[in-house]
This record gives structure tokens, sequence and C-alpha cells, in this order.
């Protein structure tokens, strides 16, 4: 019996798939605090969308370099990959759930991710296990 072969394309879903359970946690978390700091302390709403961005920033980060670090290859393309795949899945939540218009700042939105997603990437398959 010979020695079993992991090929490329069955590691790739796995560490994807778990970066992005990762950035929604991270997401949801986020969330949830910045919801009770409104509520409880003397924040301002005005500035809600500062925290939303960067709510979404660190989700993305921690989710590519999750990405990356276990699959051990190729870390800003699969960081990347995850940017775009966040990206579009809230740009699809606020587009069904919200009616919010699919404009250019919904593509900076996406550029920005994939920007994050790649770097959070190159930084988690350079961390050391």
């Amino acid at each position: 019996m010979g020695p079993i072969v992991k090929t490329e394309s069955s590691s790739t879903l796995s560490p994807l798939f778990a970066g992005l359970v990762y950035a929604m946690i991270v997401a949801v978390t986020a969330t949830i605090i910045i919801s009770l700091l409104l509520a409880m302390t003397g924040l301002r709403e005005q500035s809600l969308p500062l925290y939303v961005y960067m709510i979404h920033g660190i989700a993305v980060f921690t989710g590519g370099f999750i990405c990356a670090k276990r699959a051990g290859i190729k870390g800003w393309y699969r960081g990347g990959i995850l940017g775009i795949i966040y990206g579009l899945l809230v740009t699809l939540i606020s587009y069904l759930g919200f009616s919010a218009r699919v404009d250019l700042d919904s593509l900076v939105f996406l550029v920005i991710c994939i920007a994050i997603g790649a770097f959070g990437g190159i930084l988690g398959i350079n961390a050391k296990r």
C-alpha cells in the first residue's frame, strides 16, 4: 500500500472555511462590544461608520491570518481570496437584507477587504506554529 498524497485542492477549502468562521466570530463579537459601548457610554453614533469599517478590517485581517497559517502556503493569495469572499458576503447581506445599493463604495470596500486579507495572509504564513 502506497502513501496517501495530499493534493492542493483538498487543503484549500478547510483553511478558507476556518478563516471565514474566525472572521465572522470576530465581526460578531466586535459588533456586540461596540453596541454595548454605544449603549452604556458616551460614544456618539455619528462615528459609527468608522467603527463598522474598523470591525470589518480586523475581521478580514484575522480571517486572512488564520487561513494562511492553517494552509501553510501562498499566504497573500489565500488571504486575498478570503477578503474577496468576505467582502462579497457582506455586500450581499447588505444588499439583500437592508436594500443597500451596490455602487462604487461597494467596490472600494471589496478592494480594501482584498488588501487587508492579503496582508493578514502574509503575516499568517510567516507566523510560527
